[in-house]
């Protein structure tokens, strides 16, 4: 394939350059945050349970638990994109949230089969708030970027890091109370009463979320709007906006008249639709650009049942452990909001890099190291390479996500939790049963595995003509024939879709990138 013209990649450079300068939408900003500080609160009581597990009196069933959730987590990742667009994000991550302070509570008094039972809810409630939350940021980003002009998608990175930072410092304030608790003898019953009241107030927190103007579903609920007959198929020529891609090519895009907001109105979806949706991340998996990046989303999952079920066992003091994840979870806030506006300014191929040289440095250490308790500074740095990296990956996922599924997002990360959860259920499940040497041969194969996947994408889109990283944003075309595929009603490969009024219009195939 040709070159891009120097105009349309000059273009690209300056609209990159214009987000990394134009002021941040205040409302979107305060959105952003707010949605942190809420997930901050309820992760704060879930880390501490979550790393608890493995680490308690009863490690085989607290594995079990784990594996249970992130089993259900996997299994309802199908139908969580068609919950989300039925209630709207607000509620939606409303309703989950719930799930994760039932799962603290019931960690008060033990009981394997209440533990049992509650992490099944857990995972369903799991793949309905991260389903919510992508959208809900992604639709923070789009806001911010239609207010000042900006190319689309150029500030997901910014706005996953504000969120992320906020986040993952639940790992740090988590961790650093129950240390303090366990130090001072204090009993476990108590420490999970006091954890459950900290979850409810961020759950609770939730109801008061102001809905975006317009979120990242709504090219997709417009689509289910035109096949129920109830939104205008072409809008006039007034209702139209334009809109630099990726690339810098203008595209016309409806304007906001023309389309339901999704957030003050949720899509109401009949039966058909519904099962519609429930199938539309399934069909994400035929597109070439989300099989290249199932190797890392594998790896991601991977890594969480490594950093918060393998990890924290290796150190025998209970008060010790939670000072050392409360590291982990310091480090990994930070990164998150440096490391997401470096990838917005640098691109995203140097922090992956990071990412990657932190991750293996840690593991590769580990898995050689002879554990010595009273090297705690050991413990310290190989928690900050851990944090580092999952700040990485995690703002990089969601990030890469929004810009190759633009429109579609909330079908896209349904696909990330979907795997995601799904390697995370087979490491807690696998980990009574390895030693760890083999989960760190695991994660290391893991994590290779899908970095060589990226970079050989990135080569290949490069050697096609590519103007800098696929990684960063779409080709032209791939932008083309993306918008060709949401605008059909059956967006298979290759094939003949209803353009909702009976007639057969050809849809374009994806491209190979």
């Amino acid at each position: 394939m040709p070159s891009l013209p120097a105009s349309a990649s000059s273009s690209a450079r300056d609209s990159a350059s214009a987000a990394a300068t134009v002021p941040v939408s205040r409302h979107a900003f305060w959105r952003a945050i707010h949605l942190g500080v809420s997930f901050c609160g309820v992760f704060m009581a879930f880390s501490v349970s979550q790393s608890f597990q493995t680490s308690s009196d009863h490690k085989s069933e607290g594995s079990n638990a784990l594996g249970i959730l992130y089993a259900f987590f996997t299994a309802c990742n199908f139908v969580a994109s068609a919950i989300v667009t039925s209630l709207g994000a607000k509620w939606s991550l409303f309703i989950g949230s719930l799930t994760y302070v039932s799962f603290v509570a019931a960690n008060i008094h033990f009981n394997e089969y209440v533990l049992y039972i509650f992490s099944a809810l857990l995972g369903i409630g799991a793949s309905i708030i991260w389903t919510a939350q992508g959208v809900y940021i992604s639709g923070c980003a789009a806001e911010h970027e239609r207010d000042h002009a900006l190319t689309p998608t150029s500030t997901l990175g910014y706005f996953n890091g504000i969120f992320f930072s906020i986040f993952q410092s639940n790992q740090l304030l988590g961790n650093l109370l129950a240390a303090l608790l366990f130090k001072n003898d204090v009993s476990t019953s108590t420490i999970f009463g006091i954890m459950t009241s900290v979850g409810a107030v961020g759950a609770l927190s939730l109801t008061f979320l102001a809905k975006n103007a317009r979120d990242a579903t709504t090219l997709d609920e417009a689509i289910v709007d035109r096949e129920a007959g109830t939104a205008t198929l072409k809008p006039s020529s007034s209702d139209v906006q334009t809109h630099p891609n990726t690339t810098g090519v203008m595209v016309s895009v409806a304007a906001d008249s023309s389309l339901p907001p999704s957030e003050s109105a949720p899509t109401r979806l009949t039966g058909w639709q519904q099962i519609q949706r429930v199938f539309g991340s399934v069909r994400l998996l035929a597109y070439p650009r989300m099989i290249i990046l199932l190797p890392i989303m594998i790896y991601s999952g991977f890594s969480q049942g490594y950093i918060f079920g393998s990890y924290p066992p290796l150190i025998d003091d209970k008060g010790k452990k939670y000072f050392m994840l409360a590291m982990l979870g310091a480090t990994d806030a930070l990164g998150s909001i440096f490391l997401g506006k470096m990838s917005d300014k640098y691109g995203r191929v140097s922090v992956i890099s990071i990412g990657f040289g932190a991750a293996a440095s840690a593991i590769t250490f580990l898995g050689f190291w002879q554990v010595d308790q009273d090297a705690l500074y050991i413990f310290f740095i190989m928690a900050f390479l851990l944090g580092l990296s999952d700040a990485v990956f995690n703002c990089m996922l969601y990030a890469i996500l929004g810009t190759w599924f633009e429109g579609r997002t909330e079908h896209a990360f349904a696909i990330l939790k979907l795997f995601q959860a799904g390697s995370t259920a087979m490491a807690f499940i696998a980990h009574p049963h390895m030693s760890f040497n083999q989960e760190c041969i695991m994660n290391m194969t893991a994590l290779i595995a899908g970095i060589l996947a990226l970079a050989a994408y990135d080569l290949y889109a490069r050697a096609k003509g590519h103007q800098g990283s696929v990684l960063d944003r779409m080709m032209e075309k791939d932008f083309i024939a993306d918008a060709a595929l949401r605008s059909s009603t059956t967006p298979m490969l290759g094939a003949q879709s209803n353009d909702g009024y009976g007639a057969q219009q050809p849809v374009a195939k994806p491209a190979d990138l």
